[in-house]
């Protein structure tokens, strides 16, 4: 986990800490998408191995007892799901300016250093390179810091909520390079998410629901 979102978290936390537009990630670029889903292609095959190596299978992270393709089955779970952490993303967000209002403060919502939001009007060389990363990074993060963290957590502290929370914290934090009102307000989001699997220990839904929302970001905007 360190090898895979030590450097995300550290650099997002610089760039909370220095207060940094990172101008290189203000737009879509065909190397930066690429690289990066290279980077997690890698990552995530040395961890699929590592966890064979623990004795463990995909199926005891979620991901099906006969097959660990997604089915017709995972596809309304994972509607629900991106409309309902959707929803909570939001009201985490309008909870957090009614706070700073009643508190006299002004909080900067809009996203930084998202270079994503502008792919829709970029080449199609940039759309396609996007729509790879779409598919990649939601496999990549919901496998590793919901399927594998949350499932290694349990097995030693027997404390699903546990779990669930480290594994939120996680995944926001290296998300802070957005901004901190974007970071706290997919704690709403990730929420559903890490509830969901903790429920039902089914990885799929997840991993679809946070395709759909990343499609959406990336090409609807």
């Amino acid at each position: 986990m360190v090898v895979c979102f030590g450097r995300s978290i550290v650099r997002s936390m610089y760039i909370v800490v220095a207060g940094l537009h990172v101008p290189g990630l203000q737009h879509p670029s065909v190397a930066r998408f690429l690289k990066a889903s290279v980077e997690e292609v890698v990552l995530l095959a040395v961890a699929v191995y590592l966890v064979h190596r623990q004795g463990r299978s995909l199926k005891d992270l979620g991901f099906g007892s006969t097959r660990v393709t997604p089915g017709i089955r995972d596809l309304f779970p994972a509607a629900y799901l991106a409309i309902g952490s959707s929803v909570a993303s939001y009201f985490v967000q309008c909870w957090l300016l009614i706070v700073a209002w009643l508190d006299g403060l002004r909080l900067q919502t809009h996203h930084m250093n998202v270079g994503f939001i502008h792919v829709a009007h970029s080449s199609a060389l940039v759309k396609a390179v996007a729509a790879a990363a779409v598919v990649v990074n939601p496999i990549y993060e919901e496998s590793l810091v919901r399927a594998y963290l949350m499932t290694e957590i349990i097995y030693f502290t027997r404390k699903p909520w546990l779990a669930l929370i480290v594994s939120v914290l996680v995944q926001a934090s290296y998300h802070l390079y957005q901004g901190v009102v974007p970071a706290i307000s997919y704690l709403g989001l990730f929420g559903v998410f890490a509830y969901f699997y903790m429920r039902t220990g089914r990885i799929w839904p997840v991993i679809l629901a946070h395709m759909i929302l990343d499609g959406i970001a990336v090409f609807l905007h």
